[in-house]
């Protein structure tokens, strides 16, 4: 059985996966360093990336999302 801050922690999840998404497709001006490293890698076979590389580019979405005027929510509410 789950607990429930597991709840809260997926609800999170989505919601800043939702956003990062809206940031990458319709804002050029935004994620900047993720968009680059995905272009430059678009015909390569995808590889893990490395711990350095992984927090580098957490820092910058978390920064992108903090700077947003207002995040979206996209989940089905009952």
């Amino acid at each position: 059985m789950r607990s429930y801050h597991e709840h809260v922690f997926e609800e999170i999840v989505k919601m800043i996966v939702d956003n990062l998404e809206l940031l990458y497709n319709y804002n050029d001006g935004a994620l900047i360093n993720i968009r680059k490293y995905c272009l430059e890698r678009v015909h390569k076979k995808y590889t893990p990336l490395d711990y350095i590389t992984l927090i580098y580019f957490t820092e910058e979405a978390l920064a992108e999302l903090i700077n947003t005027e207002f995040l979206y929510d996209f989940r089905d509410i009952e």
